[in-house]
């Protein structure tokens, strides 16, 4: 996993365990992997994890079953995401609508770029030759870089 800078590594660790959770990897009810586990696959120190995990427990998206391990809650998805929404109310939010009136973007442009987003997320692009075919095809029809897939060539 790469870090970002300026926000704490358990902060982003939790994100990413609470992301996983809310994408199904892990349902209600299933443990999730060790401290040790998380550690090795993230490349981090167990005790990093440990502060993650506890932050994810007091919220109550995951539940401590002592000797045992650490276990979804029956409602962590919905906790996830009452916890992703807050976030992103209070920390990205604010950002994101100060630069939208730096730049002069109104809602209906912003509702079109949008559109498009979902558009392109509901279809199956993971592969390099699928995202290039895209991307050309998109330069071509409006004569600039898609803003979704440019970031990524």
């Amino acid at each position: 996993m790469e870090f970002q800078t300026q926000t704490a590594i358990w902060q982003q660790i939790a994100h990413q365990i609470a992301t996983r959770i809310m994408a199904g990897e892990w349902p209600p009810g299933e443990r999730i992997p060790s401290v040790r586990d998380l550690g090795a696959e993230l490349q981090v120190n167990p005790n990093t994890v440990v502060r993650s995990v506890t932050h994810l427990q007091d919220q109550g998206i995951i539940i401590n079953q002592r000797g045992v391990g650490y276990f979804v809650a029956p409602d962590g998805p919905q906790k996830a995401q009452l916890m992703r929404k807050k976030t992103f109310s209070e920390d990205l939010l604010p950002q994101f609508f100060q630069t939208i009136d730096q730049i002069g973007m109104d809602w209906d442009e912003l509702k079109s770029l949008y559109q498009q987003y979902k558009s392109y997320e509901t279809r199956s692009f993971n592969c390099l030759d699928c995202r290039v075919a895209l991307y050309r095809h998109y330069h071509l029809e409006h004569g600039k870089k898609s803003p979704f897939l440019a970031r990524s060539f």
